[in-house]
């Protein structure tokens, strides 16, 4: 580590220690973009994964309209600007001329096309004249400079954004370097480098970028998509409230929102700076935990595998936003920022918000359609009857021909499929195929904590099998880089692993037993407030009343028009209460009931 860090942390130590530094961004975000929590999040965290080892592929979907690329555009403000590329109906030859530069084959110097090309006016003889011989010779070196020369598109380190469908053709030059099959790819194309005759001109793209997709509608986009995450921006009315409010008041006072006077902005960049910078040199991330992790994580179809590598991904990433907090290891003169169990909470938190649009590769007003208005006919129903199901139900109002485009989405996933009408054999009926499973952010965390101190004592015992002791030091931070070896004496190295693990890695049960003596006064601990037993009592009461079946964003939506004073954070941690309890449960069609 340099010796600069502490000279960096004087201006910028306030967000260095800062133990929500993902929340203190979002806040800072929420001035501009309302709602969207889980998209702003998933943006600036694929966003950061460019400076990664393992860049991520973002894919927004839902109706036009939505707010995609402006809840890209807005989270992207934060980073420096030279890396990211904003990209149309980009070409093939349009890409490489745009951000390729020509590379000698022999030296690996970039070559100047104008500048580099031989000029008459450079050759001449003792006398002063113009000298053929050497100019034609000249010219025959640069053709063969030319030939064997390529075109460098270097991608390392770059935040793609997709404003709309690639060409399909620019589209297939990238699959490979967007699939993470191989880190650098190459291919050929013709062109007049120079202005000269056409050449077929040699191409390498190297290294992964991160890519954000503000369009999936094209079928090759689609067929991308299981390589990264899927999240549909927020169509809730408080939103379309929200974002009027907001255009509203930046037309009524414009100086309240010029970045120019806003010092937190001015911050925040500040610090994505030097933090961008540093994982440019270091950006390992070593998970402790991730054995463990690994033996409770579902198991169950073939892409668990797929989504298990992003999951784990997403702690890596918190991480690295964190590292100025974060301990780091140093085995054989390599270093590795430690993920916490902090990242593991954040990772699983976001899961809940993108796990079904995600793992059905679908947009999520379509995932609503099919809980709201398939599922409850409980039978083979007609298109005409979807139509004013959705139109009653709902506040946009579709036509068949959307309402069936729906459908063919859902059965393309596999969820529904459809029959011929006993009665009328023109029509085809519609029925749901999909059925219950377990939702991977409730099994992950009910199975939470997972990993103890013996287990992390075992994981620094296995570290020996692949460097001696000497050569194995932890460091608590970046900004503490007070240094520990693990070959120190027993009471030493037991007395310093017993405080890392409290530090970064003991969880308390998500559910501490209640001591009877004061079961009375219990809390449910949910965000930063809490909420009383004798107030939850009540509340249950009235939720069994308005709330018969739904999904958890209905119960939570109904339990705050019930208690005004009840926030997020606390109807969240009331159904995952009632959830654990066994008072709720999801039914064979995937909707939350009332057990008893």
């Amino acid at each position: 580590m340099s010796d600069d860090v502490q000279e960096e942390c004087s201006s910028l130590n306030h967000l260095k220690v800062n133990p929500n530094l993902l929340e203190t961004y979002m806040k800072h975000l929420d001035k501009t973009v309302k709602k969207d929590h889980a998209t702003k999040r998933m943006v600036f965290l694929t966003a950061l994964s460019a400076y990664s080892q393992n860049p991520q592929n973002l894919f927004l979907k839902g109706p036009s309209s939505t707010g995609k690329t402006y809840n890209v555009t807005q989270a992207l403000t934060y980073f420096p600007q030279s890396f990211i590329w904003m990209l149309g109906g980009l070409s093939p030859t349009a890409l490489v001329h745009d951000y390729g530069i020509l590379i000698d084959n022999e030296t690996g110097k970039e070559i100047d096309p104008i500048e580099d090309k031989p000029q008459k006016e450079d050759y001449k003889d003792n006398k002063g004249k113009f000298d053929k011989k050497a100019f034609q010779a000249a010219q025959k070196r640069w053709r063969d400079r030319l030939r064997k020369a390529y075109y460098l598109v270097n991608l390392q380190g770059k935040i793609l954004v997709f404003l709309e469908a690639p060409n399909p053709e620019t589209y297939m030059r990238l699959r490979p370097v967007l699939s993470h099959d191989a880190p650098q790819i190459s291919y050929k194309f013709t062109d007049k480098p120079g202005g000269g005759a056409l050449r077929t001109m040699h191409v390498v793209l190297k290294g992964w970028p991160a890519c954000i997709f503000c369009t999936t509608e094209t079928k090759y986009i689609e067929d991308l998509a299981t390589r990264g995450f899927t999240i549909t921006p927020d169509l809730s009315q408080e939103k379309i409230k929200a974002a009027i409010q907001l255009i509203g008041e930046r037309k009524a006072y414009p100086w309240k929102y010029d970045p120019k006077h806003d010092q937190t902005f001015k911050k925040l960049q500040e610090y994505m700076d030097v933090l961008t910078g540093r994982l440019c040199i270091i950006n390992s991330v070593v998970i402790p935990y991730s054995h463990e992790l690994s033996k409770i994580y579902p198991s169950t179809i073939y892409r668990d595998m797929r989504d298990y590598n992003h999951f784990t991904a997403l702690i890596e990433l918190n991480c690295l936003l964190n590292i100025f907090q974060r301990p780091y290891i140093v085995i054989n003169k390599n270093t590795y920022w430690m993920a916490n169990t902090h990242d593991y909470l954040t990772a699983l938190e976001l899961l809940k918000s993108f796990e079904e649009t995600t793992r059905a590769g679908i947009p999520g007003h379509i995932v609503t359609f099919y809980h709201k208005i398939i599922v409850p006919f409980q039978k083979p129903v007609n298109y005409e009857d979807l139509v004013e199901k959705h139109n009653e139900t709902m506040s946009e109002k579709l036509s068949k021909k959307r309402i069936y485009k729906y459908v063919e989405l859902l059965r393309d996933i596999g969820w529904v499929d459809t029959i011929q009408d006993p009665e009328d054999k023109r029509r085809r009926l519609v029925y749901p195929l999909k059925k219950a499973e377990s939702r991977l952010y409730h099994s992950l965390r009910k199975s939470t904590p997972f990993f103890h101190q013996k287990n992390f004592e075992n994981w620094l015992k296995m570290l020996e099998n692949y460097s001696s002791p000497e050569n194995i030091f932890i460091y608590n931070n970046l900004v503490d880089k007070e240094k520990h070896a693990l070959n120190s004496s027993s009471d030493l190295t037991k007395y310093f692993i017993e405080k890392l693990f409290r530090e970064e890695y003991f969880l308390e049960p998500l559910e501490p037993k209640q001591d009877p003596k004061t079961e009375n006064n219990a809390e449910i601990i949910g965000g930063e407030e809490k909420l009383q037993n004798s107030t939850l009592s009540q509340l249950q009461s009235d939720l069994k009343e308005k709330f018969s079946w739904g999904t958890q964003q209905d119960f939570e939506k109904i339990a705050k028009q019930l208690d005004p004073n009840l926030s997020q954070s606390e109807a969240e941690s009331l159904f995952e209460k009632l959830v654990d309890q066994g008072h709720i449960a999801m039914d064979p069609q995937g909707w939350w009931r009332w057990t008893q």
